[in-house]
């Protein structure tokens, strides 16, 4: 992870060990196992600047992430890409 600042968590509904976070520059990370260990699941993706996550209300089996993140590094802000759904 390139940052130390977490800007999102999200715990599933449906389970509570699966736990997704979401850094300032380092992508979105998910937990299994209540938080004990993660791996990054957005390395491949371009725009790894994540501003929030949530589980959506109607099927937790759906993720929505926000990305960019409007505290960026030096003052400046990290121009997302919009929004991505996983399912």
């Amino acid at each position: 992870m390139t940052s130390g600042r977490i800007n999102a968590l999200a715990v599933s509904p449906a389970d509570p060990n699966l736990i997704l976070v979401g850094a300032s520059t380092g992508g979105i990370w998910r937990s299994t196992d209540g938080g004990a260990n993660f791996k990054p699941v957005t390395d491949s993706h371009v725009d790894l600047a994540v501003g929030s996550i949530v589980f959506a209300p109607s099927n937790s089996n759906i993720v929505y992430a926000g990305m960019g993140d409007p505290r960026g590094g030096s003052g400046g802000r990290y121009f997302g890409t919009g929004m991505l759904k996983s399912t």
